[in-house]
């Protein structure tokens, strides 16, 4: 991780985290998916979403190809996890596919230039969290208990269901 890197990240930690809960304890997008970093896909999504609003400030070229580069790799990790029919299985791996929708999915949010001109679609952002809810619908350790009470989800699972909900 370079330094533009680095600055990508401390300021989603530092700045973008904090303005999306009023609880610093309970912010899913700080204390859920910032851990997430050691993956290539949600390390690149969350800097693309950070550079996003760095490149709004400081609109240098460097910046917007770090960017593009950054959430084209975000982008391919997705696919590749899409793609492989493992991902709904292995836990580790439904969670990053999941983490990485949550978070591309709120660049559409922010992007209006990205936003569809016809007002009958769908949203892109909506469009990414209706994904998110069918992957979380499709790898629910509920589906396996007979009884709903002895369903014991992770604090990343009960944040990620929070987010798409």
């Amino acid at each position: 991780m370079d330094d533009t890197d680095r600055r990508f990240r401390m300021f989603y930690i530092r700045n973008w985290c904090p303005g999306r809960s009023v609880l610093e304890d309970t912010n899913p997008w700080l204390k859920d998916f910032a851990p997430m970093h050691q993956s290539l896909g949600v390390r690149s999504a969350i800097q693309t979403l950070a550079g996003i609003y760095t490149y709004d400030y400081l609109p240098l070229d460097s910046i917007r190809d770090r960017v593009n580069q950054r959430f084209s790799e975000a982008e391919q990790r997705l696919s590749q996890l899409l793609n492989d029919s493992t991902t709904a299985q292995n836990e580790a791996q439904a969670n990053e596919s999941i983490a990485i929708v949550d978070i591309l999915s709120m660049q559409d949010t922010i992007l209006t230039e990205r936003r569809l001109k016809d007002p009958s679609s769908s949203p892109r952002w909506l469009q990414g969290f209706r994904h998110g809810e069918k992957f979380l619908q499709a790898t629910d350790h509920g589906s396996r208990f007979w009884k709903l009470p002895n369903v014991q989800s992770s604090p990343l699972r009960i944040s990620q269901s929070i987010i798409v909900g």
